[in-house]
């Protein structure tokens, strides 16, 4: 029987969304759908050699299944599911984020004014 491995969990994950992950995402929802405990490892930081398991695959394979969308962060989703994916995915993914966390500034009400009005499209 094949030992299931960090790709395959990483797989798994990507052919059930619509969006790019980066490996702490696929990480986070494996865990929720107990792929995690497929997984045979010890390392107390096992999302991060998922990580490092999928930037050298996509860096050192032509053939990998995976392909990494965008950078800082950089988002992994499926070569078969390329056609699925939308030209601006990450742009619209950045600005989610950047809505999501608003922007620095000296009071909270300012902060909240920002976070409100930044966001509208």
């Amino acid at each position: 029987m094949p030992v299931y491995s960090f790709l395959d969990l990483a797989y798994d994950v990507l052919k059930t969304t619509t969006n790019p992950l980066t490996y702490q995402e696929v990480w986070q929802v494996g865990k929720e759908k107990g792929l995690t405990d497929k997984i045979k490892t010890s390392g107390k930081t096992p999302w991060q050699s998922l990580g490092a398991q999928l930037y050298v695959e996509v860096r050192d394979n032509e053939d990998s299944r995976f392909m990494k969308v965008g950078k800082r962060p950089a988002r992994f989703f499926l070569k078969e599911r390329s056609a699925d994916l939308p030209v601006d995915a990450v742009a619209k993914i950045e600005k989610e984020e950047t809505c999501l966390i608003g922007r620095p500034s000296t009071s909270s009400v300012s902060r909240i004014w920002i976070l409100r009005n930044s966001c509208r499209t």
